[in-house]
């Protein structure tokens, strides 16, 4: 195992030396430290760049180098190269066939005490190895000691994502006693009693334990799990202090431009934000092994009763194959107890449970009826749902995930321009939160101006 650990001789850097001096005894591994000696304030492809820094400038840097090397307590191979830092580091992680980069989390130009330098978050955007962004060293030095088990969370926000995680976990098992334990945030669906919540999530934990030791071999790992809307890296973050977690491991996707905007970067937000400890495994595209087609058996169809909706079951169950299952949901809006009228505040009775349980059964009654005769004669097993929520898209997402979906089909409105920005896509927000593939059924006519 090779480690490169880039440095910028700030204290931050320093930490991240030690604390790869201390993962390479305790893994056997070789380390290499790198400096990008690159002139402050003069940007690349102007007249002002000099080709190399000046001969006393290079030599200072290297002493501080070969100085820094020697009091890692370990045998460290020393680059020093004359170019931007991220650059330097992901050039000589590519030569030396890298396994592991630590950095630390700030350098000469932080932007606060907790936030992640430019340097770092490019080498973490750019990488093709995991990446190590150190913190603190104390955690790993009592580790790599033998004075107790490495507190370590896994991120799960998907089992694509989490895979590379775990693949990467075992080598780090190696250098010492784990307690692993794994952090997933769901959306919440229809879950507002205290019951329903704790049933829902005992169902999770249990079957996130189960994929994640068939994956790994661990001795029962802890499962957290906490529902919540909005940013996932902040609800991750809170699950890793609440289970006292000293090194958050989590997938990083390599999205950029526009792709990047639209679905974000859960890694980049947990790394960039974290107050421990992380370490962010790339993901990479693998080829498939043979162009094989896709087996469908569970296809999720959200309904609202328009004409579209109904198309949408219709190519669902064109879909669903003899004896496949066929779910479909309804989203309605939570009660809100009270209403505005002519500038006015008017109270509104809140329904009994007995309303309640007539709406929903009538709710049920029409979904079943949607779904011809024909589709139970070929054993398509019918199951239906109503959510409750004020986002109808993530309440999909979130109801595909539970329901182990194949596929999700919905229909779209065709809503364009002011429209669709005053109205919203609820299409388009399933696509988004969505972790399996949506078919999206058009409308039949678009309506003309």
């Amino acid at each position: 195992m090779k480690i490169l650990c880039a440095v910028d001789f700030s204290e931050a850097s320093r930490s991240a030396a030690r604390a790869a001096a201390i993962l390479t005894r305790a893994l056997g591994a070789e380390l290499c430290i790198v400096h990008g000696a690159h002139l402050p304030g003069v940007a690349s492809g102007t007249a002002a760049v000099q080709p190399q820094l000046a001969p006393d400038e290079l030599q200072r840097r290297r002493v501080l180098l070969e100085t820094l090397a020697s009091q890692l307590g370990v045998p460290a191979a020393q680059v020093l190269r004359d170019g931007l830092p991220d650059e330097v580091v992901l050039a000589t992680a590519r030569e030396l066939r890298a396994d592991l980069i630590v950095i630390g989390a700030i350098g000469d130009r932080a932007h606060g005490e907790w936030s992640l330098g430019s340097v770092a978050l490019r080498v973490i955007k750019g990488a093709h190895v995991p990446v190590f962004v150190v913190r603190e060293e104390a955690s790993l030095e009592r580790w790599a000691l033998g004075r107790g088990a490495l507190r370590v969370m896994v991120g799960d926000s998907g089992r694509r994502e989490s895979r590379p995680a775990l693949e990467w976990l075992a080598q780090l098992e190696r250098g010492g006693p784990l307690e692993v334990s794994i952090g997933h945030v769901y959306v919440p669906g229809e879950e507002r009693r205290v019951s329903a919540i704790e049933q829902h999530e005992r169902a999770l934990s249990a079957e996130l334990a189960r994929w994640f030791e068939s994956e790994r071999e661990l001795a029962a790992p802890r499962v957290r799990v906490l529902g919540g809307f909005g940013r996932v890296a902040e609800h991750l973050l809170d699950l890793a202090a609440a289970d006292g977690a000293e090194l958050l491991i989590v997938g990083s996707q390599h999205r950029r431009g526009w792709n990047r905007w639209v679905h974000g970067s859960v890694s980049l937000d947990i790394v960039a934000s974290a107050r421990r400890n992380c370490v962010a495994v790339p993901i990479e595209e693998r080829p498939p092994l043979a162009l094989e087609a896709p087996h469908v058996r569970r296809v999720l169809v959200p309904v609202d009763f328009s004409p579209l909706s109904e198309r949408a079951v219709r190519w669902a169950l064109a879909l669903v194959p003899d004896q496949g299952t066929l779910h479909l949901v309804h989203v309605v809006a939570p009660f809100v107890a009270a209403a505005t009228e002519f500038g006015t505040y008017v109270p509104l009775p809140a329904p009994t449970p007995e309303e309640r349980q007539r709406e929903r059964s009538e709710l049920d009654r029409r979904m079943r009826a949607l779904v011809p005769d024909t589709a139970r004669a070929r054993g398509v097993e019918l199951s239906v749902e109503v959510l409750e929520g004020f986002d109808p898209a993530s309440q999909i997402a979130a109801a595909a995930q539970r329901a182990h979906a194949d596929l999700v089909c919905l229909s779209t409105h065709g809503r364009s321009g002011l429209s669709r920005a005053l109205l919203g896509s609820v299409a388009h927000g399933v696509v988004r939160h969505s972790s399996v593939p949506v078919l999206i059924v058009p409308p039949t006519e678009r309506s003309r101006p």
